[in-house]
């Protein structure tokens, strides 16, 4: 098989405009607009990313609708084989996807590892469980009366997927999506057209695995894969066909998406972003706490729902954690995410690999917020110098600082960068109060070693993720998983249990005479 490398050069662009995957062909989009796609470590362009006209995406759901109803009658059987087949593909081409990954989003090797690892994981779970959905039945609630609850497919899934995961995030839905039965139109960040080609090219592979390993026949219009950015994920999404849209990324899109979708009646399943905190208690480890803290914040270069923003220092350790915190910053090394230098960081227990951000928008709009912060009156007590090599690239170096006031920019939007902001708290009663207020969020930690604290955060504070002794960031793919609160639609994402937001439940009602 080719590497995705060659088959991306020479099948998924014409000239330098990247293609689209419509049921199953490659073809350029006859929009005259697009968008450049930069490479983030140097700066250069890569290519221009179309935006898909409207005729393009009404075409297109309305060949994903039409492949419904055969897909949905495809044995389970077949379909899990398909996604297992996909899971083997991601793990056998994994340096090819690495590569793609760090060059395109900028994250670091052993961070787009991590990105990988969770999309076998994830397929590897979601396949079987798909397959082995049961309903439910009743009998006795009524006389003469048998009744039973079946769980069938939806239809057609207008997929939204951001730049951050380009690779787990999306698998994680088109499994859960296609398994289940329905059929997916999938529209990636624009940030990130050659690792959803990559996955697109997977997918594609994995039918055609399994046609000749089975000797059945799957239909290619089951996904597809359209590019573009707002104007084509609105119009997406407004498709009469589509009966469920499936968002991840920021939340002020993600909520304009729920809000227009919602009108629509479509069912909504949102991940959107959160503004979390860990909170240092006076029994910490400090030199611990603070390099979970570092790792929470330089991971995938700020760049997760789940990053840290905050932490939140108990008064009587405030400036001993700070000193220890300043002590270990200058350990992060920022460098191309595909350096040796940066892989080794990324190793040690004490350093941390720092990418570039993904784009040049990225990273004025963390600037924009950083300076709203100081005129908020936050000290910058720490930033970190961008090597000469690397100011093409869209590097933003890791910054702290203090702050005094609870209600600032900081506390209210997520930076989505490397920039933490200290806060002294009397104790754990005025943390779980910043916590609990705060508008979004996914994750709070707590690094105590007393136990009996660490139980009474956790019973206290009010995020579906919470970690003791932990960077909180990430998921793994066995776990409930998912925003809630302002930060999702609550729906479980990346584990198991995410298949129940692609399918609807009908119940069936038999009336019958017992024989005499």
């Amino acid at each position: 098989m080719a590497t995705l490398r060659e088959v991306t050069d020479v099948a998924f662009k014409e000239g330098n405009r990247y293609k689209l995957l419509l049921a199953g062909e490659w073809r350029i989009s006859h929009s005259p607009e697009g968008h450049e796609n930069v490479n983030p470590t140097t700066g250069e362009l890569m290519g221009l990313v179309p935006e898909a006209t409207e005729e393009e995406i009404r075409k297109t759901v309305q060949s994903a609708a039409e492949a419904f109803w055969q897909w949905r009658h495809i044995p389970t059987d077949i379909r899990m084989k398909f996604g297992l087949r996909l899971a083997e593909l991601l793990e056998e081409q994994r340096e090819n996807l690495v590569r793609t990954v760090s060059t395109e989003m900028g994250k670091t090797r052993y961070d787009a590892h991590l990105d990988i690892n969770e999309a076998v994981g994830v397929t590897q779970v979601v396949a079987p469980t798909a397959v082995s959905m049961t309903g439910k039945t009743y009998t006795h609630i009524v006389a003469n009366l048998a009744m039973e609850s079946r769980v069938e497919p939806r239809g057609v899934v207008a997929l939204i997927t951001p730049f951050n995961f380009p690779i787990a995030i999306p698998t994680a839905h088109i499994v859960a999506a296609l398994m289940t039965g329905n059929t997916v139109v999938w529209k990636p960040a624009p940030e990130v057209p050659e690792c959803s080609q990559a996955l697109a090219s997977l997918v594609l592979q994995a039918m055609e695995d399994t046609e000749r390993r089975y000797r059945t026949k799957l239909p290619r219009a089951i996904f597809h894969l359209i590019l573009g950015d707002a104007k084509a994920g609105e119009c997406l999404i407004r498709q009469p066909e589509v009966q469920t849209v499936s968002f991840t990324g920021s939340k002020v899109v993600g909520d304009h998406v729920d809000s227009v979708a919602s009108a629509l009646g479509k069912k909504v399943i949102k991940e959107v972003g959160g503004i979390n905190q860990h909170y240092i208690d006076a029994a910490a480890n400090l030199r611990a706490a603070a390099i979970q803290v570092l790792y929470a914040k330089t991971i995938t270069n700020g760049q997760r729902c789940t990053s840290v923003q905050e932490a939140l220092v108990h008064e009587r350790v405030y400036d001993e954690f700070k000193a220890v915190l300043l002590s270990l910053a200058g350990n992060v090394v920022m460098g191309d995410p595909l350096s040796e230098t940066v892989w080794r960081a990324d190793q040690a227990p004490d350093q941390f690999g720092l990418g570039p951000l993904v784009s040049a928008k990225q990273k004025v709009r963390a600037e924009e917020l950083l300076e709203r912060e100081r005129t908020d009156g936050a000290q910058v007590i720490y930033r970190g110098e961008v090597p000469e090599g690397l100011r093409r690239g869209f590097f933003f170096p890791l910054t702290i600082v203090e702050s005094e006031r609870s209600d600032d920019t900081l506390a209210q939007e997520e930076v989505f960068a490397p920039v933490l902001v200290l806060r002294k708290v009397a104790g754990i009663h005025e943390a779980l109060e910043l916590i609990n207020e705060r508008r979004i969020g996914i994750v709070a930690c707590i690094h105590t070693r007393d136990m009996d604290t660490a139980e009474f955060f956790v019973q206290s504070v009010l995020r579906t993720r919470v970690d003791v002794n932990r960077h909180g960031t990430g998921a793994l793919w066995g776990t409930k998983f998912g925003g809630d609160r302002g930060s999702g639609s609550g729906n479980p994402s990346l584990d198991s249990e995410m298949v129940y937001g692609y399918v609807l439940w009908k119940t069936i009602y038999r009336a019958y005479t017992p024989p005499q």
